[in-house]
């Protein structure tokens, strides 16, 4: 009975707890030198688009001033054609506005992906390397509590080179 119980005891024993560490990767790709130039060029795409709708919209504002003029002068039927041109202008500067969040939604995924992957790499290699099981992502809010000693983050930036 007494030698079940050591064999039991040591069995237990035996039996690893997972290693659980953690990573916030929001900080992480804050940190990076790629994900910073991304996002100047992110911001300079953007810019771009921005100019472009602005020059548009400056543009429609003439035409809608011109016909403010020219409104008394202007036979019904010329102010009716106007405007529908008008309508339609506007309408496709609503149309630029949303294609040019969309062009900067996919240029933010084309610029950042490779980013993402490496750094995703660089965690997994490291995970592996360090012997952990899991690795929790503490930028989204849902870990309570994370021993400091188990944040892999220097491992990470180290194996992504900075």
């Amino acid at each position: 009975m007494v030698a079940l119980l050591m064999i039991s005891l040591s069995a237990t024993s035996v039996i690893a707890q997972p290693r659980i560490g953690h990573i916030n990767s929001a900080e992480l790709l804050s940190s990076m030198p790629a994900a910073k130039s991304a996002e100047k060029q992110l911001e300079n795409y953007f810019k771009q688009l921005e100019a472009q709708f602005e020059q548009k919209g400056k543009a429609f504002q003439a035409k809608v001033q011109q016909l403010e003029r020219d409104v008394q002068s202007i036979t019904p039927q010329q102010l009716e054609t106007r405007r529908q041109g008008l309508m339609k202008e506007q309408e496709t500067l609503a149309k630029f506005e949303v294609e040019s969040q969309q062009k900067i939604a996919k240029k933010r995924e084309e610029l950042l992906a490779p980013i993402l992957q490496k750094a995703e790499r660089a965690i997994k290699d490291v995970a592996s390397e360090q012997g952990y099981d899991y690795i929790l992502d503490t930028s989204l809010g849902v870990v309570l509590y994370a021993d400091p000693s188990n944040n892999i983050m220097g491992f990470v930036k180290s194996k992504l080179g900075f």
